[in-house]
């Protein structure tokens, strides 16, 4: 039995995201009424972050459904790129050194453009 490893360095998108463990929802975050700050990728947001605690989520997946876990990444990725300084997010979901890295936030913004969501991109 032979143990297969990829290197983060050469893989590509297509391959990285077909070996997404599980799916994930991608989320927008704010405290009060305030603007969202912050974006995340959760299995289960809703419990994650419960109304009690202050937190309002806008679910970006609710009429796609969950997406692959590391489609969500991309995603993720693609808005923290475009709000860098405005969102709380302060580490990257992807490696920017590894090979897919332009690929994968590439499919993140179109998912943003295709699902009516671009203007978060702004």
């Amino acid at each position: 039995m032979s143990c297969e490893t990829t290197d983060p360095k050469t893989e590509s998108f297509e391959s990285w995201v077909a070996r997404s463990r599980g799916e994930a929802d991608v989320y927008l975050r704010n405290v009060g009424k305030n603007d969202p700050n912050y974006v995340g990728i959760s299995k289960n947001p809703w419990q994650r972050y419960a109304d009690s605690l202050g937190y309002k989520l806008d679910l970006l997946t609710n009429e796609t459904g969950q997406l692959l876990r590391n489609e969500a990444r991309s995603v993720e990725q693609a808005i923290t790129d475009a709000k860098r300084g405005i969102f709380k997010n302060v580490e990257n979901s992807i490696d920017p050194g590894r090979a897919l890295y332009k690929d994968a936030v590439s499919w993140g913004r179109n998912w943003f453009m295709d699902n009516g969501w671009g203007h978060l991109l702004e």
